[in-house]
């Protein structure tokens, strides 16, 4: 159809169709038109959203309001089978968790829009039993499916088992830790009590100049074998102490140099024997520290009897001081065995001893291996700095200690080096009130050999063998108690409190015990000093003459 020469438009006439159509019509025509658009964009959207849910790398599927499956996403498909189709979910779980199964689908149709969760046993399409959490989620139309998902939870289980696995293993470790802690304790408690009153026999029949040379002489080799073994009991205690961080020390402004030449004086004797020469040249300007004696001794003491047990007869051995910047440096050197450069990342680790090897002229000595690690604990404990070098086996070996300086206290100049140091302190004279102890023991030999050494120096002895025993003792009778912590009927720390209740009598602990523990024990039940066996006779006495009713605390 044309109009003149020009083609008719289909889209004229709809327009004029239009122009010419009642405002109602027109009106419903374009709401059809709205519905039809809206039609096709909900079956785009619904389309989109099967496409999705197909693609869910999730495993999803939807449950009819009697638990059976409707529709699957490849992901379930692949889990479960698609045969499930159309079936019960219960096929694929566990015979064990299908209760929880029913209460889970009960539980989907109440949860309208909050997604419920339980984790049960899934079985899968291989035969496959895997832990899962399934997740449901009711539509909103009503009547319409839950949709519920699946989440593998193996590699969380397992997570889960290792991590308690862990703390089981830890807490076994703890429990092991504290059993050989108590084992330690225990052992070097009856280990010392048979050395008590041997030692104190021994030390006392060195102090007279009595007895032919060759008596003496095998004194004095009994008694550096006791004092040997004591100290391989205190290296055991202090590794421990270090393990935990309980280290004892007690610091004060130290003339390091007065250290280091006690240290030599203590291993004269070995020196002696060996034939070994000590050059010391302790030369810094510097030489105060803020330290703990006693136990810059004891590192000392390990790094001058390392020198002399791997040096041969007849050697020389090193000790020298400098100053680098703000710091002390102490060298020990030696000419004897050496070590191998492998072997100086093991040097300062609990339980490690470096041997010479098979060609080398020193033979291996038995050891625990506790010197330079209890040494390199307390060094670091002074916020000092320990090292060792060699050049190589039979080329000896340095030690250097590193320790910050501090300025002298007033009064005093720096470096003056210290006079010979007596082990021995002039006895104070004693007084009527300081002559009688209650000395309580319950080890025979302990209590005999005590008690007549302590005669002998003048002192009134009153023996007991028990708590019992002790306290039936008149206690205005008695000037000081001596007493042993673990004893056969109870405490010696309950003795002394039951004690100070009736009279404020100083007390002395000589205990096998020697952990801080028991030395804080001793304290709170009143001592003023705790001695750890086993103890001479020289250092029991003066610790008795230097006893007040100060409540102080001596370790010894």
């Amino acid at each position: 159809m044309t109009r003149g020469d020009r083609p008719v438009d289909k889209r004229d006439s709809l327009t004029n169709a239009l122009l010419h159509m009642d405002p109602s019509e027109q009106q419903l025509r374009a709401e059809n038109e709205n519905l039809v658009e809206a039609q096709r964009d909900w079956e785009e959207a619904l389309e989109q959203s099967a496409e999705l849910f197909m693609v869910l790398p999730v495993p999803a599927l939807t449950i009819d309001p009697s638990g059976s499956v409707r529709r699957m996403n490849q992901a379930a498909m692949e889990l479960l089978g698609k045969e499930l189709l159309g079936h019960a979910l219960r096929h694929r779980v566990e015979v064990a968790d299908r209760r929880r199964l029913i209460d889970f689908v009960t539980e989907s149709r109440k949860a309208d829009e909050q997604a419920i969760s339980c984790e049960m046993k899934v079985v899968t399409r291989e035969g496959r039993t895997v832990p899962m959490q399934l997740s449901a989620h009711r539509l909103k139309a009503p009547g319409s499916p839950a949709v519920v998902t699946f989440m593998d939870v193996t590699a969380r289980d397992e997570a889960i088992a290792q991590q308690q696995h862990l703390l089981q293993n830890e807490k076994e470790a703890k429990a092991a830790t504290q059993a050989r802690d108590h084992f330690i304790a225990m052992l070097s408690h009856e280990l010392r009590t048979p050395l008590t009153p041997v030692m104190a026999a021994v030390s006392a029949a060195l102090r007279t100049e009595q007895g032919p040379p060759n008596v003496r002489k095998t004194f004095a080799m009994i008694a550096r074998n006791i004092e040997a073994e004591r100290r391989l009991i205190d290296d055991l205690l202090d590794t421990t102490r270090i393990a935990h961080g309980k280290l004892r020390v007690e610091r004060a402004p130290l003339d390091l140099h007065g250290v280091v030449e006690e240290a030599i004086e203590l291993l004269e004797s070995d020196l002696k024997r060996k034939q070994l020469a000590v050059l010391v040249d302790l030369a810094a300007d510097r030489c105060w520290v803020h330290a703990d004696g006693g136990r810059l001794r004891q590192v000392f003491w390990n790094l001058l009897q390392n020198a002399v047990k791997f040096s041969a007869e007849g050697s020389q051995i090193t000790v020298c001081s400098w100053n680098r910047d703000k710091q002390l440096m102490v060298e020990v050197t030696d000419t004897g065995v050496g070590m191998e450069p492998e072997a100086m990342n093991r040097l300062f680790t609990p339980f490690h001893q470096v041997r010479p090897s098979a060609d080398a002229d020193m033979p291996s000595r038995a050891g625990l291996g506790l010197g330079l690690a209890i040494s390199r604990g307390i060094v670091e404990l002074h916020e000092g700095q320990i090292h060792a070098t060699s050049p190589g086996l039979g080329r000896g070996s340095r030690f250097i200690v590193e320790l910050p300086t501090i300025a002298p206290p007033p009064g005093t100049s720096d470096c003056a080096t210290p006079g010979p140091v007596s082990l021995t302190p002039t006895p104070e004279p004693l007084t009527a009130t300081q002559r009688r102890i209650l000395l309580v023991e319950d080890d025979p030999d302990t209590a005999e050999t005590l008690a007549d050494l302590l005669r002998a120096e003048g002192f009134q002895i009153f023996v007991a063998t028990s708590v019992n025993a002790a306290l039936e003792r008149d206690v205005s009778e008695v000037d000081l108690v001596l007493s042993d912590i673990g004893l056969n009927d109870g405490s010696g720390l309950d003795l002394m409190r039951q004690i100070r209740t009736k009279k404020n009598v100083p007390g002395i602990a000589l205990s096998g015990y020697a952990s801080e523990a028991d030395i804080q024990a001793s304290q709170q039940a009143g001592f003023s000093a705790h001695l750890v066996k086993p103890v001479s006779l020289d250092k029991l006495v003066a610790t008795i003459r230097r006893t007040r009713r100060d409540g102080r605390v001596a370790v010894g």
